[in-house]
C-alpha cells in the first residue's frame, strides 16, 4: 500500500477505532447499570459519555478534510503519472542515439508503476471513507439512543415501583 493511502488509513483507524471501543464499553456499562437499577450516581457518567459523543462527532469533519486532501494528492499523483509517461516516451525516442536516455526510460517505467499503484491505493481508501464515516455517525446515534432508551426504561420502572408502593400503602 502506498504512503499516502497508508497514512489516510491509519488516521481513520486512529480517529474512529479508539473512540468506538471506548464509547461502546462506556455505553454498555451505563446501560447495564441502569437496567440493574443502579441509577444513583450515574448522572455524571452519563453526562461525561454524552459529552464524549459530541466530541467524537467532531472527528468526522477532520476525516472529511483528510479525504479532501487525499483527493488533491491523488490528482497530483495522476498528473505525475502522465508526466512520467511523457518522459518515458521522450527517452525511448532519445535512446536510439544515447544509452543514458535508455537507462532513464527504464527507470521512468519503474517510477510510473509506483505512481500508478499509489494512485489506485489512494483511490480505494478515498472511496471507502464515506461508508466509514456513515457507519461511525450511525454508531454515535445508536449509542445516544441506547442511553436515552435505558434512562426511559429506568424512569418507567421507577414509576411502576412508586405506583405499586402507593397502591399498597
Amino acid at each position: 500500500m502506498g504512503f499516502a493511502s497508508e497514512y489516510l488509513k491509519s488516521e481513520i483507524k486512529k480517529q474512529f477505532s479508539e473512540i468506538t471501543k471506548k464509547l461502546d464499553h462506556d455505553v454498555d456499562c451505563i446501560v447495564g447499570d441502569l437496567r440493574k437499577g443502579q441509577g444513583a450516581g450515574l448522572g455524571k457518567d452519563i453526562d461525561k459519555v454524552m459529552k464524549y459523543i459530541v466530541e467524537a462527532e467532531k472527528a468526522i469533519p477532520y476525516i472529511e478534510f483528510a479525504r479532501e486532501n487525499a483527493h488533491r494528492i491523488k490528482r497530483s499523483t495522476d498528473n505525475s503519472v502522465k508526466a512520467a509517461e511523457a518522459t518515458e516516451k521522450a527517452s525511448v525516442i532519445g535512446s536510439a542515439l544515447n544509452p543514458a536516455a535508455a537507462a532513464i526510460g527504464f527507470a521512468t517505467s519503474f517510477i510510473k508503476a509506483v505512481l500508478k499503484k499509489e494512485a489506485k491505493d489512494l483511490e480505494d481508501v478515498i472511496n471507502v471513507v464515506p461508508a466509514i464515516t456513515g457507519n461511525f455517525k450511525g454508531f454515535l446515534k445508536r449509542s445516544k439512543g441506547k442511553i436515552i432508551a435505558a434512562l426511559a426504561e429506568k424512569a418507567l420502572k421507577d414509576k411502576n415501583i412508586e405506583n405499586r408502593t402507593n397502591m399498597v400503602g
